[in-house]
């Protein structure tokens, strides 16, 4: 089913509080597999490593 996943997710909480039956696997099925690119892997990784570092340093100063 396509569509928005915040939107799906907002009509299946509303079915459910308000006892509407819905196929919730057609609901929550994804429209597509989108298989990760390996020759991308090394740029988000190293992306990641920065990221995990600035989140260490900040934490720090947060104790402070």
């Amino acid at each position: 089913m396509e569509g928005e996943v915040g939107a799906r997710g907002a009509v299946l909480a509303a079915a459910e509080r308000y006892g509407v039956p819905l196929d919730t696997a057609a609901w929550t099925e994804p429209a597509r597999v989108i298989e990760p690119d390996p020759d991308r892997a090394a740029y988000y990784a190293k992306g990641y490593g920065e990221h995990l570092e600035l989140l260490a340093r900040a934490r720090q100063r947060a104790r402070r």
